[in-house]
């Protein structure tokens, strides 16, 4: 697969996860919980409307007007009171958030009832009973059950007073409260006090928005005459079932009129504000039943007076200053404590604070209706949006994840994660949009992050293996080991001790002026195979290869007569690849005839050069002994030549001893030795003519040359050729003619290389 397509892959498969994770049922908590609580608490409280404000019943309250701590308890009276005051300070509409189910004394009845009516304003909560009923068959068996929500209304005298009445529900699962009913299920699809209060306060948006209804289905007239001409709010009511099923059997219908009203040039050219308000009932009947809450801040954020403060307001002039204005405004009464005897009326949400203070359902009410009024509720993405989103974001971040090093791809990572928080923190702030967050930063980064990281983990360690694999070519894997982990032990050297083979193949020079390069680089090839191979089988290092010459090594840090067995096995290996049999390794087109030389002792191991080269090879005398033992080859006509430590404790093996010899530039004498064969495979010849030239070495060493001559002769008549024999023959003729010196044992003096 191509780099291209790799990336590609990528990039497809990071999307696609977050796709796959947005569609997990829990994906929609794992946003709730983190996404959506980071955006509230990035954004921070928010400035409310102007619209609403709230009149709180709490423990204060109680305490002030000297009243029982359960507000059921109170007289309706004093409720009564309190509307006359609102209205007198020109509230608009006043939603009262408490179920009045039971009778008290005629007398609180009757006033509040009259209080209500002569309002004509007050919008009553209604409670929601739950009944389970068993069913059974003719036979009395159980076959299932039946749960029916039903409304409980107020007592019927203020039932009838109220300009309308709603239920408001909400649920205590999960724990953190973030939507509220528009339209109640189970009980019908009825509103719910929010949405109520709504249509109550912005009648003038509800004509408009019946009237942008009928250039789209005129057929609808006759449904909104009454509301035209009479205004009846039991109509509106009435009619939000019909317009539910309308919107519902037309997917496409809320577009058509949202188009129609922003056009410029249309009819419904609106104030802002009443632009707003006809949105938003385009989208109450278009919508879900059920809507997220753009939270305002924590508990109090929206315009609170206390229940006693409007009933016995305190003249001072900080009480004064800090009076919320009420005129044309709506005015939510409820509940604000649950902690003194009344049931639970608290909701944990995003701005709970952390003394346990939660938001009561008042307050969570006049949010509701707040959020109407503006158009602001949360909003998230439609399906098709929210894949786009994650789909594009995964794609983009993997991009940038391939394309940039490590080192850059995390701040870069970072920066984007921040550039996106702050985009969807905006959209959030100013549009109440809804932005998924917990899945792009939660783990799409992350799992991008990580598969990243792994993927160039391992085309790391795959490009490490081709350089290692590479350098195998030239340099011991123990070296590319060593490098791999650490390029500093480039410089490091080491003292070990080591047997040096070095070899040098005949006839190259002028194989070499007779062959085309391209085809004596194929012959070269197959002939280091050969060299190679014995060398390798018996545990040596190949370290130089130079024109026809080849450099290997046996190391360890204390003298091993183990591995100087070895590098005679080798030695002898490579010149039985030379010289047959043919199914050897070496074919006999490259079948060179080649000289070996083998010494051991201590070398320096390490990087030799400087600047910007350096070469890995040995350093010392014995590399150097091993060169001049290969080229004495050349005088004594042999093959492969050892000195002295190289045979110490080598058993096995038949050699003969051919001299002691001083080379050029040297000053010490080295013992030498011919590696003739295995010792279980030397022919009895072999045997009787080494015997014969260790004579003849040892006569010619006493200056007996005659003796010497006649051995010598000897052997060559048993091998019929022998170089060694040849040599001595003519070093005998030589000093015959010309005695050596008094002081002479045997050593002879090269004058060449």
């Amino acid at each position: 697969m191509t780099s291209a397509a790799k990336t590609t892959l990528f990039c497809l498969v990071a999307g696609m996860i977050g796709t796959f994770a947005g569609a997990l049922p829990i994906a929609l908590t794992f946003e709730e919980d983190l996404g959506l609580h980071l955006l509230f608490r990035l954004r921070g409280p928010a400035s409310p409307p102007g619209d609403v404000v709230i009149v709180s019943i709490a423990q204060d309250s109680a305490y002030h007007l000297n009243l029982p701590v359960s507000v059921d308890q109170w007289p309706r009276k004093m409720h009564a009171r309190l509307i006359e005051r609102l209205n007198a300070a020109g509230a608009a509409f006043i939603a009262i958030d408490i179920v009045f189910n039971e009778h008290q004394t005629p007398e609180n009845d009757l006033a509040f009832a009259r209080a209500i009516a002569t309002a004509n304003n007050v919008i009553l909560a209604q409670a929601l009973a739950h009944e389970r009923i068993t069913l059974t068959d003719s036979q009395g068996r159980q076959t299932g059950r039946l749960n029916i929500e039903k409304v409980v209304s107020a007592i019927p005298s203020l039932c009838e007073a109220a300009l309308a009445e709603a239920p408001f529900p909400l649920p205590k699962i999960p724990i953190s409260l973030r939507q509220y009913w528009t339209f109640k299920p189970g009980a019908g699809d009825i509103m719910t006090l929010p949405v109520v209060a709504f249509h109550v306060y912005a009648q003038p948006a509800y004509r408009l928005f019946t009237r942008l209804l009928l250039v789209e289905r005129p057929h609808l007239a006759t449904l909104f005459v009454k509301d035209f001409e009479e205004q009846a709010f039991d109509q509106m009511i009435q009619n939000a079932s019909v317009l539910r099923s309308l919107f519902q059997k037309d997917p496409r219908l809320a577009d058509r009129l949202h188009k129609a009203l922003d056009d410029p040039s249309g009819r419904f050219s609106e104030s802002a504000h009443l632009h707003h308000q006809i949105k938003s009932f385009i989208d109450l009947y278009s919508g879900d039943n059920s809507r997220y809450l753009n939270f305002y801040g924590p508990p109090d954020t929206l315009p609170t007076i206390p229940y006693h403060e409007m009933i016995d307001p305190p003249h001072t002039p900080a009480s004064e200053k800090n009076t919320p204005d009420l005129e044309g405004k709506v005015v939510f009464v409820g509940l604000k404590e649950s902690t003194w005897g009344q049931p639970k009326d608290g909701f944990h949400t995003v701005f709970s604070t952390p003394d346990g203070t939660d938001i009561s359902g008042v307050e969570i009410a006049a949010t509701a209706f707040a959020n109407l009024l503006e158009h602001n509720p949360v909003q998230p993405l439609s399906p098709a949006a929210h894949m786009g989103v994650v789909m594009a974001w995964g794609t983009f971040i993997a991009l940038i994840c391939v394309r940039l090093s490590f080192y850059l791809s995390t701040p870069v990572l970072m920066v984007l994660c921040g550039v996106y928080t702050w985009g969807a923190l905006r959209l959030f702030a100013s549009e109440g949009l809804w932005l998924p967050l917990a899945v792009p930063l939660g783990v799409q980064v992350p799992v991008t992050y990580f598969g990243m990281l792994i993927g160039k983990y391992h085309r790391l360690n795959r490009e490490r293996q081709n350089i290692r694999s590479a350098f195998g070519h030239y340099l011991p894997d123990a070296v590319v080991d060593q490098l791999a982990q650490n390029i500093s032990h480039l410089h490091d050297d080491r003292v070990l001790y080591s047997i040096c083979l070095f070899t040098d193949a005949e006839k190259y020079t002028s194989l070499s002026e007779t062959m085309d390069p391209l085809a004596l680089t194929h012959f070269m090839n197959d002939y280091y195979e050969s060299v190679f191979k014995p060398i390798k089988d018996n545990g040596g290092i190949v370290l130089q290869v130079v024109g026809d010459s080849v450099l290997a090594i046996w190391t360890s840090p204390l003298p091993d007569s183990r591995l100087r067995m070895k590098a005679c096995q080798a030695a002898l290996g490579i010149a039985e690849a030379m010289q047959g049999p043919h199914e050897a390794p070496c074919t006999p087109k490259c079948q060179l005839p080649t000289r070996i030389g083998l010494h051991a002792g201590y070398i320096v191991l390490g990087n030799i050069g400087a600047m910007d080269h350096f070469e890995y090879r040995p350093v010392g005398d014995i590399v150097n002994t091993a060169s001049r033992l290969e080229g004495l080859n050349k005088y004594l006509g042999t093959r492969i030549l050892v000195s002295a430590e190289i045979l110490e404790h080598a058993n096995g093996f038949l050699a003969r001893d051919v001299g002691r010899f001083v080379f050029t530039g040297k000053s010490k004498a080295i013992s030498v030795y011919e590696l003739v064969a295995p010792a279980g495979v030397c022919a009895a010849k072999q045997v009787l003519a080494c015997d014969c030239f260790a004579e003849g070495l040892r006569a010619f060493r006493m200056r007996s040359w005659n003796e010497a001559r006649r051995q010598f002769a000897e052997v060559i008549n048993l091998l019929g050729a022998d170089g060694p024999s040849a040599f001595y023959l003519n070093m005998c003729d030589a000093y015959k003619q010309s005695p050596p010196g008094a002081e002479w044992d045997g050593t002879i003096a090269l004058n060449q290389k």
